[in-house]
């Protein structure tokens, strides 16, 4: 259900599978682009590359929201998902933290 005036999450969806077809029409071939976002956009991706499609609400599809600092690879132009929330580069002490927002079991 959109907010007042907001988008939807099927606008967010298009909105950034848009962008991320723009960047990579703009990037070499077999070159690594890398995007920093908040939770919203990297779930919206994978999503996608999931082929997922959400049911009104983006957080309704069976992947939870993407921790502080995690890091998701989707591979373009055909998009499948490569890794999702790792947060394997992290120290282990801040693989378990409150800091990362949502906390690992």
């Amino acid at each position: 259900v959109p907010r007042p005036g907001g988008e939807t999450w099927a606008d967010v969806r298009h909105r950034v599978v848009d962008a991320l077809a723009d960047i990579a029409a703009d990037s070499p071939d077999n070159s690594l682009v890398v995007v920093s976002a908040h939770g919203g956009p990297p779930l919206a991706l994978a999503s996608w590359a999931c082929g997922l499609r959400p049911k009104g609400n983006l957080y309704q599809v069976p992947l939870m929201p993407p921790w502080n600092a995690s890091i998701t690879i989707i591979r373009a132009p055909n998009p499948h998902l490569i890794a999702f929330n790792d947060v394997g580069h992290l120290p282990l002490e801040l693989q378990h933290s409150p800091h990362l927002g949502f906390l690992r079991s």
